[in-house]
């Protein structure tokens, strides 16, 4: 159930980082269709945002929680911020290639 609470954070904050106006459009449905619908991209991330943070107070304890879901969030965010660019330039040069 930790993983699937983890996955539920990376899931919104998926969603929400698709909602800037910043980045490239990309080229997958999903990414496509939270760019189209961003009322709808913003509550899936803050239902999986507070689903996340519950499940980890209500786990851990309020303090422990509330520290494994900072540090989570930070690890999350960085890595996404860091990677999706990577990758939408790698398939970019796929496809160029074929």
């Amino acid at each position: 159930m930790i993983i699937i609470s983890l996955l539920m954070l990376c899931v919104g904050f998926f969603a929400i980082y698709n909602t800037s106006k910043k980045i490239a459009l990309g080229q997958s449905i999903v990414e496509k269709w939270l760019q189209q619908h961003q009322l709808v991209a913003k509550l899936i991330s803050l239902t999986s945002f507070i689903f996340s943070i519950s499940y980890y107070t209500n786990v851990f304890g309020f303090g422990a929680g509330v520290f494994f879901i900072l540090v989570a969030i930070m690890s999350v965010a960085s890595l996404m911020i860091l990677l999706i660019p990577i990758f939408k330039k790698l398939q970019k040069k796929n496809n160029s290639l074929s």
